[in-house]
């Protein structure tokens, strides 16, 4: 009876412990809605282009440290033999194939880095993006650097930027995957204020 008590407490104790570490010791992230799309006017380091953003923030009540960020795009393809099957083309723009941010603090720190990590999304130009369906219809774009994430949505007519981000909490070393699917429809002219605030520069916010 014994052993049979104290192997149920342990059972017990063990799914507690469990159950606190998912739950409550867990990173917490949240993304924006929208992908901003700041007007080349609004470009003051190129005037040429358009400038994208999307934003995360560290929702939860401790930092995240080693956060690392991988950014896809899935693009339906239209070959009658692989009809429904999507392509995967790594577009990130980094030395690696991921982008490492070391900290992101928690809303909780009052910090200016707590109201949101803003990534700017830039097409890696090299092989990877040569793996787009048709992508001869860029050449002239992939030649002057000035093709942009907004003509690749133009383009395909089911395209989706897939971001994950893995992340750790700082006191409990529980490592989550989070992620986010952007489409056209996500793509909004302004720009981030306050937290997940969004400022539409066409006043539909």
């Amino acid at each position: 009876m014994e052993i049979f008590i104290s192997t149920f407490l342990g059972f017990i104790t063990s799914f507690i412990s469990w159950w606190i570490l998912f739950h409550y010791l867990s990173p917490k992230i949240v993304f924006s809605k929208e992908i901003s799309v700041l007007p080349q006017e609004k470009n003051k380091i190129d005037s040429s282009k358009k400038i994208y953003h999307y934003k995360i923030i560290n929702s939860g009540i401790r930092d995240i440290i080693d956060v690392e960020i991988i950014e896809n795009l899935a693009i339906k393809s239209s070959n009658p033999d692989f009809l429904g099957i999507w392509e995967i083309i790594s577009i990130i723009k980094y030395d690696e194939k991921s982008l490492k941010i070391p900290l992101i603090h928690s809303q909780s720190s009052f910090t200016t880095e707590a109201q949101g990590q803003l990534i700017s999304i830039r097409l890696n130009e090299t092989n990877e993006i040569y793996k787009l369906p048709n992508y001869e219809r860029f050449s002239e774009k992939f030649e002057t650097s000035e093709l942009e994430l907004g003509d690749i949505f133009d383009a395909y007519s089911e395209v989706q930027l897939r971001i994950f981000v893995f992340g750790t909490d700082s006191f409990s070393g529980r490592r989550k995957l989070f992620s986010k699917n952007y489409t056209k429809q996500s793509l909004k002219i302004g720009k981030f204020g306050f937290g997940l605030k969004f400022i539409d520069f066409e006043g539909k916010n």
